[in-house]
């Protein structure tokens, strides 16, 4: 749910923080955008993980939006 996303312009995770983030690319044809799973550190959001593995460990530009992790499934109690 769009609940769960926080906008960058209302607050920034803690520094060090695991979380998916959203980037927003201005393209000609209209916008484009894209999720990620990454860290907070020093004001940035770099990248973990990308489907084509070209973008691990680069930082992020244009980040609209984060959320924490959620936490990992643990199967019925």
């Amino acid at each position: 749910p769009a609940a769960n996303w926080t906008p960058c312009s209302v607050t920034l995770p803690e520094k060090g923080q695991d979380v998916l983030f959203q980037v927003k690319c201005d393209m000609t044809g209209g916008d484009l955008y894209g999720m990620y799973k990454g860290k907070y550190e020093n004001g940035t959001f770099w990248i973990d993980e990308y489907d084509h593995k070209s973008h691990i460990g680069e930082p992020a530009d244009s980040v609209i939006a984060w959320q924490p992790l959620p936490e990992q499934y643990r199967g019925e109690a």
